[in-house]
C-alpha cells in the first residue's frame, strides 16, 4: 500500500490561514462585546458598521492604488536615498 500524497498549494495554505486568523478574530472579539453591550442586536450591529468601514478602507485603498502612476502599496519597496 502506498502513501497518500499530502500537499497543499498556495491557495490552499492562504486559505487556511485567513480562516484561522478571521475565526479567531470572530470569536475572542464577541465574547468581549457580548459581555459590554448584553444585547444581540447591537452586537449586530457593531459587526454590520465594521464590515462597512473595513468595505471602504478597502475601496480606497484599491481606487488609490488604481489612480496612481508609480508602484504604491504597503509592500513596495522604499527605495534607496540618493548619496
Amino acid at each position: 500500500m502506498t502513501k497518500p500524497l499530502r500537499q497543499l498549494g498556495l491557495t490552499v495554505t492562504a486559505a487556511i490561514v485567513v480562516a484561522n486568523m478571521i475565526g479567531t478574530g470572530v470569536f475572542t472579539s464577541t465574547g468581549f462585546q457580548a459581555a459590554s453591550l448584553h444585547d444581540p442586536g447591537t452586537i449586530l450591529l457593531c459587526w454590520v458598521i465594521g464590515g462597512v468601514v473595513a468595505l471602504c478602507g478597502a475601496a480606497t485603498y484599491a481606487e488609490s492604488v488604481r489612480r496612481a502612476s508609480i508602484p504604491v502599496g504597503q509592500e513596495t519597496p522604499v527605495p534607496p536615498r540618493p548619496q
